[in-house]
């Protein structure tokens, strides 16, 4: 009897602690979940693989512990233990929704920018007497976080930025660099606003935020 006392002591210390990493990994996705500028999918991706990380061992040591409770306890154990389930049911759902939304806006993002430039495209015909250099493409809605100057968001921002606009091929550099300066905000456009826009300084630009 003592030894089966002893057991479920171990067993829910070890529960508690788990207990513990589950809900201070929930409480920092809420967190990020709250953020509007400075959504980071990685950050949001690693700390959803640590929730589960601890969430699966606990799930086992509940049902482990489960059959040793007694019919008084059994009750309040069972509900706690749900609790649990749908607290962490709940946000990996709206995790993973929310990293499909970010997602979303970044692919639409591109889709805009080529379509942009495909109207220009059509715009300047053979036939039409326009100066290719005098053709800029009007900027559309930003739907990405912009780059504040946090390191900890530069590669989120850099990823995005040279797959939408630093590769594209059809924008010049002058255009890039309008891009650019309109993603940036505090130090980091404080770092490049004094800068004219021409083609060698968006390579300085972008060599310095790097």
């Amino acid at each position: 009897m003592s030894e089966d006392k002893d057991r479920v002591a171990c067993l829910k210390k070890k529960r508690s602690i788990l207990r513990t990493a589950v809900t201070n990994n929930v409480t920092k996705l809420e967190h990020e979940l709250l953020e509007t500028e400075h959504i980071d999918i990685d950050k949001l991706e690693e700390i959803l693989e640590i929730l589960v990380t601890k969430f699966e061992p606990l799930k086992c040591l509940d049902k482990e512990l489960e059959p040793l409770f007694g019919e008084i306890d059994f009750e309040e154990e069972y509900t706690k233990t749900e609790e649990y389930n749908d607290k962490v049911t709940l946000t990996k759902f709206r995790n993973n929704k929310r990293i499909r939304e970010l997602n979303k806006n970044v692919s639409n993002f591109s889709a805009n920018v080529s379509q942009d430039v495909e109207k220009i495209n059509q715009v300047n015909q053979p036939n039409i007497n326009i100066e290719e250099n005098s053709v800029r493409i009007k900027l559309p809605k930003l739907c990405i976080p912009k780059f504040y100057g946090d390191v900890n968001q530069w590669l989120n921002f850099w990823n995005s930025f040279e797959s939408a606009i630093h590769k594209n091929v059809h924008l010049n550099k002058v255009d890039k660099f309008n891009y650019l300066k309109s993603y940036l905000g505090g130090t980091a456009l404080s770092t490049v606003d004094g800068f004219s826009i021409s083609d060698s300084t968006y390579d300085a630009a972008i060599n310095l935020l790097k």
